[in-house]
C-alpha cells in the first residue's frame, strides 16, 4: 500500500478529531520499510474488527457462553483503542483511549495479542513501543532500530531500552476486559 493510500485509510477514522502523533505521521511515510524490516502493517483503526472476527468468533462458539463473553468483552475494549498497526504474529497495537478526551500523543499504547489478551506496551509513543517490542532486550538490535527511526526523523528516543518508561494504566485494558467478561458471563445473559 502506498503512503498516500495508507494516509487516506487513516483519514476517515473515528479518531480524526484527535490528530495523529508526530511519530505516527513519520512512520506512515515509511510504511513499506516498516513492513519489510519489522513485519508490521500500519492499518486504519476499524480493521481490528476483521482481525477479531477472523481469530475469535467461530460459529460453534456463539452458543458457548464463555466464548461469547470473551469475544464481546474483547470487542468492547477494542472500541476504546485507536489501533494503528498489526504485527506479523497477529498482534495489533494502538492507543488506549479509556474514555478520556484529549490528543492521542502521550496516551499509553496497548497490544492485543493473537490470543485476545491486552498488554500495556512500554513507551511514551509508538516509536518507543516499537523499539521495546522489537529489540527484545537485544542492545545491538535496539541501537539499530533507534538509529533507523532517527534517520526517518523520529527524535527524542532514549539511548537505552531500559530508559523506555512503562506507563501506569489503571484500570488497564486487561482489567476492563476481565470485568466485562465476568459481567457478560453472568446467568441470564
Amino acid at each position: 500500500m502506498t503512503a498516500i493510500k495508507l494516509a487516506s485509510a487513516f483519514a476517515p477514522s473515528r479518531f480524526t478529531r484527535l490528530s495523529w502523533p508526530e511519530d505516527v505521521r513519520i512512520l506512515l511515510d515509511h510504511a513499506d520499510e516498516l513492513a519489510g524490516r519489522l513485519g508490521i502493517t500500519l492499518r486504519a483503526d476499524q480493521e481490528w474488527r476483521d482481525w477479531l472476527e477472523l481469530r475469535h468468533r467461530r460459529p460453534a462458539q456463539l452458543a458457548d457462553a464463555d466464548a461469547y463473553a470473551r469475544y464481546e468483552a474483547t470487542a468492547q475494549v477494542c472500541d476504546s483503542v485507536a489501533f494503528v498497526l498489526c504485527t506479523e504474529d497477529d498482534a495489533c497495537i494502538g492507543y488506549w483511549l479509556a474514555d478520556s478526551p484529549g490528543p492521542l500523543a502521550g496516551r499509553p499504547l496497548v497490544k492485543l495479542d493473537r490470543t485476545g489478551r491486552f498488554i500495556v506496551c512500554a513507551g511514551r509513543n509508538l516509536a518507543e513501543a516499537l523499539l521495546s517490542e522489537f529489540s527484545a532486550s537485544n542492545p545491538q538490535r535496539f541501537e539499530e532500530l533507534r538509529e533507523w527511526f532517527d534517520e526517518m526523523g523520529v527524535r527524542g528516543l532514549p539511548p537505552l531500552e531500559v530508559e523506555i518508561p512503562w506507563p501506569t494504566v489503571i484500570p488497564s485494558p486487561g482489567q476492563v476486559q476481565s470485568a466485562l467478561q465476568a459481567r457478560l458471563r453472568r446467568p441470564g445473559r
